[in-house]
């Protein structure tokens, strides 16, 4: 649908401006200031001229000589193709314009193309869903700024590092509070990890951490995997 009253009802009687309009309604800034040109080469000025007008005699005054049902039929791209091929090596989205139109000679014009394939595209998902197997890796990090710890008798506070490991596949997850993140602790919570979970899975994963990532004064790795070289009971 074209969408065309609407849009000129919240031009006319709301004075909505094409941003908000093209935004409101989910449609191309481009599309809006199209029909609102029309709007004005046509001489709708006001929305009594517009309002009772059905859909075909609008588009007809407004010089559309193509219905919009004829013009767009089957003309929607699949924009989950467009996707994938847009990640293949040399291939633009001017490319798959023009393959499209070579298809759909009536369908959409380059910059009403380019305008759905960005609005479908930024509907999805930011989150990258990883599969693991079960009993391959934990994961292991230090999270956030750890604890404060409260003496009851003194009101002293200290603050604690919060040590999280998490299987990969179930992500059942060991948590415990430590005094610092020095090699020491680092250790020791590994065990303990390892008597809660009755074994270990294949693989460690530790985060970027001083204490458990190899480093030299160049740089520091982003994250490494380590081999556990006996695994038991973690299947999961």
């Amino acid at each position: 649908m074209r969408q065309i009253k609407t849009i000129f009802r919240l031009r006319l009687v709301e004075g909505k401006s094409q941003n908000e309009i093209a935004s409101h309604l989910g449609i191309g800034k481009t599309t809006v200031r199209e029909y609102l040109q029309r709007l004005n080469k046509y001489g709708l000025h006001e929305w009594s001229l517009v309002e009772g007008l059905d859909e075909v005699e609008l588009e007809r005054r407004l010089g559309f000589t193509t219905p919009l049902a004829t013009r767009k039929e089957g003309a929607m791209p699949d924009w989950s193709y467009i996707h994938r091929e847009m990640a293949k090596p040399h291939v633009t989205l001017a490319l798959l314009w023009t393959e499209y139109r070579e298809q759909n000679p009536q369908g959409y014009g380059h910059s009403q193309f380019s305008e759905h394939y960005n609005r479908w595209r930024d509907k999805l998902s930011v989150v990258m869903r990883q599969n693991h197997k079960a009993g391959e890796k934990t994961f292991i990090d230090y999270s956030g700024d750890g604890l404060w710890l409260t003496d009851p008798v003194t009101g002293e506070r200290t603050k604690a590092a919060l040590f999280v490991a998490c299987l990969g596949a179930s992500s059942y997850t060991y948590v415990e509070a430590t005094a610092s993140q020095t090699s020491a602790d680092w250790i020791a919570s590994h065990v303990r990890m390892a008597e809660y979970f009755c074994g270990t899975s294949e693989i460690w994963v530790p985060d970027n951490l001083l204490c458990g990532a190899p480093h030299n004064k160049f740089y520091v790795k982003p994250a490494i995997m380590w081999r556990v070289p006996y695994r038991n009971a973690a299947t999961a």
